[in-house]
């Protein structure tokens, strides 16, 4: 996967662990309960694919942890779990119904 890159001033700057450091916070937001989506692959059946629910436990912990020392407030996520973590289209109608309140 390619590093994320930033726009800014007519200027791509490629991110990682060094310049992340270097960055400021513009505005530091509560992430409340329910207001933001994790999604992973929870294959059902006897599917050969494997569960990466642990890795987006981790992504969330490690949220949990560095947002403590921003001293910025984090709840529980929506989580959104997928048979197929390529299937955009279950993507899409999982988040619809999360935005609708219809799931």
């Amino acid at each position: 996967m390619p590093e994320p890159q930033i726009f800014k001033q007519n200027q791509i700057i490629n991110i990682n662990e060094n310049v992340m450091r270097r960055l400021s916070i513009e505005k530091a937001i509560d992430l409340s309960k329910k207001k933001w989506i994790i999604g992973y692959m929870d294959p059902k059946g006897k599917s050969n694919r494997r569960s990466n629910y642990n890795a987006a436990n981790n992504v969330y912990e490690g949220i949990m942890e560095s947002c403590r020392e921003l001293k910025i407030q984090v709840k529980e996520p929506h989580w959104i779990e997928l048979d197929n973590e390529a299937d955009m289209e279950a993507l899409e109608e999982e988040i619809q119904f999360y935005m609708t309140g219809t799931g």
